[in-house]
């Protein structure tokens, strides 16, 4: 699969709980899963773009910073479904904000 991007608000709002995307993803757009069921996702280090919202309002119980992500939209991992691990992503995001600018 040749698949670069996952499009603003393809499974927003949906059932989808697990998802593994294809290394050649490289975008998550605007609310790509904004306000689904999703638990988990494994995407590889090469996708370098997360828009606004995209993980907003989910269910994730984990998640990982892409190393080659360049662009981190606003509230894009906003009331994630963690409690520990969204303090250590904090964290984590305002290390690699300092490090894009």
């Amino acid at each position: 699969i040749n698949l670069e991007l996952i499009q603003s608000e393809t499974f927003q709002n949906t059932g989808l709980e697990n998802i593994v995307l294809p290394d050649s993803v490289k975008k998550i757009e605007s609310g790509a899963f904004n306000g689904s069921h999703l638990k988990s996702i494994k995407m590889s280090d090469g996708v370098s773009e997360i828009g606004d919202q995209a993980f907003s309002f989910t269910l994730l119980e984990e998640f990982t910073m892409p190393t080659g992500l360049q662009i981190l939209g606003k509230a894009s991992v906003k009331r994630l479904n963690m409690q520990r691990e969204q303090k250590d992503l904090q964290r984590s995001m305002i290390a690699q904000e300092k490090q894009m600018f």
